[in-house]
């Protein structure tokens, strides 16, 4: 099932993309509840959709839990992208106190499911849950005299700032809280750090940390490498980001959650990035 919507974007269970652009040239992933969210309230365009019936029919159904948070970031994330896309208009409409609707003055046509097969993932282990799609990295050779590995070389302040945003999108689906905190935070940095080669793999950080910090994550990353069974190569990078900031403003207690991102540019397309968020107890999310 996909929709065509104004006449300008095209969206289906894999993402949503500029109908008039090359596919993958502006595709923007969603995840598997950002589609049921859409696809719901396009079939229901103009007709008020209760919260209670997105908790069942997005959530319970699929033996998921239902918060209100959840809901208002999905459709909060939906609509960024719609408008990082040019739909000038809100395509989904809050009632107040009853839930959502899809805006009965906007143009919705069903067509056929996209025709590109080269860029469908056929992959049964595919989860469109834990992958965004990141430009393409260069690699630059290590400034050592003593050994020939290589690192990833920093890309482009703007580059960045789209993965940013992106993991940021991706980060956001465990909370409001979390995706806030890490926006706010003045420790963040839109130029990932370079902070050390291990097994392969550059270990970049987009927080400026202590020496102790900065030797404590590389240990946390050298267990979640050896666990995970990472192969790095010159083109691998795990970006890192950390949000330690009070749960509670203007209270002491706070609980870390660091987003590992691992992305591998090879070849001549731009390929995506697996994450895994854990917990301040290292448990993985």
């Amino acid at each position: 099932m996909a929709f065509l919507i104004n006449d300008l974007i095209l969206a289906d269970e894999s993402g949503i993309r500029l109908k008039m652009e090359p596919p993958g040239s502006t595709d923007i992933k969603i995840t598997n509840q950002s589609w049921r969210i859409l696809a719901l309230l396009v079939q229901e365009q103009g007709r008020t959709v209760s919260r209670e019936i997105l908790f069942k029919s997005i959530w319970e159904d699929f033996g998921l839990i239902s918060s209100n948070s959840s809901l208002t970031q999905y459709v909060s994330l939906l609509r960024k992208a719609f408008n990082h896309l040019g739909l000038d208009e809100d395509l989904i409409i809050t009632v107040p106190k009853v839930g959502f609707m899809v805006n009965p003055d906007i143009s919705i046509i069903y067509v056929d499911d996209r025709p590109d097969t080269e860029n469908n993932i056929d992959d049964e282990e595919y989860n469109p849950d834990h992958e965004i799609q990141i430009p393409k990295f260069k690699t630059v050779p290590e400034n050592s005299q003593d050994d020939h590995e290589y690192y990833i070389k920093p890309p482009t302040m703007k580059v960045f700032g789209w993965i940013l945003l992106s993991i940021l999108l991706i980060a956001s689906a465990i909370g409001a809280v979390l995706t806030s905190r890490l926006l706010i935070n003045e420790r963040i940095s839109a130029h990932p750090i370079y902070l050390h080669l291990i097994d392969g793999c550059s270990i970049y950080s987009f927080k400026q940390l202590s020496e102790g910090e900065k030797q404590d994550y590389l240990a946390k990353i050298n267990i979640f490498i050896k666990e995970k069974s990472l192969q790095c190569g010159k083109d691998t990078a795990i970006l890192m980001y950390i949000n330690d900031e009070p749960l509670v403003s203007g209270h002491r207690y706070s609980r870390t959650q660091t987003l590992y991102s691992v992305c591998d540019a090879r070849g001549d397309s731009a390929k995506t990035c697996s994450n895994y968020i854990f917990s301040s107890e290292g448990k993985e999310l």
